[in-house]
């Protein structure tokens, strides 16, 4: 079976996906280095905006900046409580500075000391292109989930996990509209 036999492009599951994403403050960025090999770190959310993309700041000279200058692909992954959410899609470097100071935040001073005039700050924008959410934090969910758990271990039968709020999106493409 085809991992894309399964997509959703519905409004209702993009919306879902954008709400489980609003909820993370920190994930997991993966890009592609310039030997071709993927590349990892944590990497904290300034702000995610529905159909627009996923905000974060960087250096203009950091090795992810250079990475996605030469391949644009990126992923993000992440996990909290009962929440996970993974994407991949596209990257843009943001230098403009109406954008860096409308996202400014003073958490990211120790990193630009001269605020948003610091001539390394900028942005990177992640594009989603198809995202998957898992998300258990409903009580319903949680019931669920333990109640399979503990069906498969009394009867031995492996767990059906069908009834979680889990689905793997086509995400709008906000440069086109299109999806």
């Amino acid at each position: 079976m085809s991992l894309y036999e399964n997509i959703e492009n519905s409004t209702q599951a993009q919306d879902k996906w954008w709400e489980v994403c609003s909820t993370f403050t920190d994930v997991f960025m993966i890009t592609n280095s310039t030997e071709g090999k993927q590349h990892g770190r944590p990497m904290h959310i300034i702000s995610v905006e529905k159909n627009v993309g996923i905000f974060f700041f960087t250096s203009k000279n950091s090795p992810k900046v250079q990475e996605v200058k030469n391949d644009d692909t990126i992923t993000i992954t992440g996990q909290q409580s009962s929440r996970w959410i993974y994407t991949t899609g596209k990257a843009r470097i943001i230098t403009d500075q109406a954008k860096i100071k409308e996202l400014w935040t003073e958490g990211v001073r120790p990193w630009f000391p001269q605020g948003t005039q610091d001539s390394e700050v900028s942005l990177i924008q992640m594009i989603p292109e198809i995202g998957e959410y898992w998300d258990n934090s409903s009580l319903t969910n949680k019931l669920y989930y333990v109640y399979e758990l503990a069906k498969g271990y009394i009867t031995n039968q492996k767990a059906d996990m069908s009834g979680s709020d889990w689905a793997r999106v086509e995400m709008l493409n906000t440069q086109t509209g299109a999806q």
